[in-house]
């Protein structure tokens, strides 16, 4: 497809309010085939045709994270759950983003709010339990290895990029835990 024909897409699925999920599903259908320049075109305009949906954001995150944009993904997660706080999507996508990040605690945290919102029965419901799986087996593997912390490399990174005012600082109680748990010894003995 080429450039002036994805604009023509991108009008005329958003003009068009006698379809309302057209648009929608043409952005997942850019990300089903790794279009993703095309897909975060098709999802801010979607984002900005309807502001109050929480989906355009939560896909957003995805997209951005698949073109190497963390802070933007951030972001986009942070506005989904801000529209739905108690959406399946948008805890999924966070805990997905934390994993990515290195915050494990995190993202079991935004797991087992997905697996809450899931409606019973249903695949979202099954996806949520394998992600908190895999979450609590690498937070097991990483104590059974001798680290007596979950790895902190992910929420130090978002703190340095926000410090550098590049993105939004969000500190978990847990990030924040293990952080003290670091620096206090250090600075206890440095003082003495």
């Amino acid at each position: 497809m080429s450039p002036r024909s994805k604009d023509a897409v991108v009008v005329g699925i958003f003009e068009d309010e006698t379809a309302p999920g057209a648009g929608l599903a043409a952005c997942l259908e850019a990300l089903r085939h790794e279009e993703y320049d095309h897909a975060v075109a098709l999802l801010e305009a979607a984002a900005a045709a309807d502001p109050e949906d929480p989906r355009p954001p939560t896909y957003l995150s995805g997209a951005y994270l698949a073109l190497g944009r963390p802070a933007e993904a951030e972001a986009a997660v942070e506005r989904a759950l801000a529209l739905d706080p108690d959406g399946f999507g948008p805890h999924l996508k966070a805990g997905e983003l934390a994993m990515r990040f290195g915050d494990l605690e995190l993202a079991e945290t935004e797991f087992l709010a997905a697996l809450r919102a899931a409606p019973g029965g249903t695949p979202e419901m099954d996806v949520a339990r394998r992600w908190l799986a895999i979450t609590r087996e690498r937070l097991r593997h990483s104590i059974a290895h001798g680290a007596s912390l979950p790895s902190v490399s992910g929420p130090l990174r978002r703190w340095g990029r926000a410090l550098a005012g590049a993105a939004h600082l969000r500190r978990s109680r847990a990030a924040q835990t293990v952080a003290d748990r670091l620096i206090k010894p250090i600075v206890e003995e440095d003082h003495r």
